[in-house]
């Protein structure tokens, strides 16, 4: 008898001291305020995302951004269009683009890594975003074989391409 209720006793102090971890994620990633999105035609667009946990008082230190034309180079920590590196902040809404100029009709991909104050590094998974046609002469050059249609996009929910002259 003594012995199941040192064996209870034992269980029920483990069970006291196991904290209930749970996983941090990231979540949530928009570029100019929509996932995904296609035809955006800015060409210094924001991006935002946000810590997702099931914990109390977590919060982030730090962010790098990545932004690359190669699922791959995202894939493996490389940003060739853009790498913010490690940038001390809490923010995570609306950090602006500064990498090299970005192309007109164009995939790219990105993804954050964050420090919070509970964990090392953390990296989302990664997203996408299709740019627009930013000047005249990218509407002149482009056929309209360039174009995705509706049929190929299973999300598609609006216009891909406005023009305002």
């Amino acid at each position: 008898m003594k012995k199941i209720i040192f064996i209870i006793i034992v269980f029920a102090a483990f069970l006291s001291c196991n904290k209930n971890v749970q996983k941090v994620t990231i979540g949530e990633l928009t570029y100019e305020y929509t996932g995904n999105p296609l035809g955006i035609d800015v060409q210094h667009p924001r991006f935002s995302w946000n810590i997702v946990s099931g914990q109390r008082d977590i919060y982030q230190q730090s962010y790098q951004i990545i932004v690359s034309e190669s699922l791959s180079d995202i894939k493996n920590g490389t940003g060739k269009s853009w790498d913010s590196g490690k940038t001390d902040s809490d923010n995570t809404v609306n950090i602006e683009y500064n990498g090299t100029a970005l192309k007109s009709n164009t995939d790219y991909f990105w993804r954050v890594r964050v420090s919070t104050n509970e964990e090392n590094f953390i990296w989302s998974e990664p997203a996408t975003f299709h740019t627009g046609l930013f000047y005249i002469q990218d509407v002149r050059s482009v056929s309209r074989n360039d174009f995705r249609t509706a049929q190929q996009i299973p999300e598609f929910k609006g216009n891909i391409l406005r023009i305002e002259c």
